[in-house]
C-alpha cells in the first residue's frame, strides 16, 4: 500500500501564493531600505522580487514546481542570512526563514529523505545564525525606529506566511480526503 499524496496542483497553488507575497513584502524592504539608505539589501531585495517572479512564473504548471520551490527555499534563505549578517538580529529577518520547513516538508515532488534534510540544513543555518549574531555586530547600525519597523513587518510577513501555508495545507488533506472517499464508493465490495 502506498502512502496518499498531497495532490500535486495544491502545492503548485501554495507555491504561487507564497511567491506573490513574497514579491509584495519584498517590494516594501526596497522602499524602507532605500530610505533607510542600506543600499546594498535595497539592491538585494530587487534580486528577490526578480528570483520570486520566476518563481511564480516557474509554478504555472506542475512541469517545474519542484523548481520553483526550490528557488523559492533558496532566496528566502540567503535573503534571511544576508540581512542579519548586515541590520542584525533585532530587524527579525530570521523569522522568515521559519516557514520555510513547513514548505519543504509539503512539497510532493521531493523525496523524504530530501525534505529531511532541506528542514535539518535550515534548523542549522537558522541556528548558526543566531550564534553568529550573538558575537558579530551588524555592519550597518540602523536607528531604533527603523529596526522596529522591520521587525513588525517582519512579524507581520511571518503570521501572514503561515495563514498562506495553513490554508494550503488544509486544501491538500481537504482533496486528499475527498480522493480516498471517491477511491472507497467506486472500490469493489468485499462482502459475499
Amino acid at each position: 500500500m502506498h502512502p496518499i499524496e498531497a495532490p500535486n496542483d495544491n502545492f503548485r497553488l501554495l507555491i504561487r501564493q507564497a511567491s506573490a507575497l513574497c514579491v509584495l513584502v519584498h517590494s516594501l524592504y526596497i522602499a524602507l531600505f532605500v530610505w533607510a539608505q542600506v543600499n546594498a539589501l535595497a539592491g538585494l531585495n530587487v534580486a528577490s522580487v526578480l528570483t520570486h517572479c520566476t518563481a511564480f512564473w516557474l509554478s504555472r504548471t506542475d512541469r517545474h514546481v519542484r523548481a520553483a520551490s526550490l528557488v523559492l527555499i533558496a532566496e528566502i534563505t540567503v535573503h534571511a542570512i544576508a540581512a542579519t549578517v548586515v541590520i542584525g538580529w533585532e530587524a527579525g529577518f530570521h523569522y522568515l526563514m521559519l516557514p520555510v520547513v513547513p514548505v519543504a516538508m509539503l512539497s510532493s515532488s521531493e523525496h523524504r529523505m530530501t525534505k529531511n534534510a532541506i528542514a535539518l540544513c535550515l534548523s542549522a543555518i537558522y541556528l548558526g545564525l543566531d550564534g553568529w549574531s550573538d558575537t558579530n555586530p551588524p555592519q550597518y547600525l540602523l536607528d531604533d525606529t527603523v529596526l522596529d519597523l522591520l521587525r513588525y513587518q517582519n512579524i507581520v510577513t511571518l503570521l501572514l506566511a503561515f495563514i498562506v501555508l495553513s490554508r494550503g495545507y488544509y486544501n491538500m488533506v481537504t482533496q486528499a480526503q475527498a480522493a480516498l472517499a471517491k477511491e472507497a464508493s467506486t472500490a469493489p465490495s468485499l462482502a459475499p
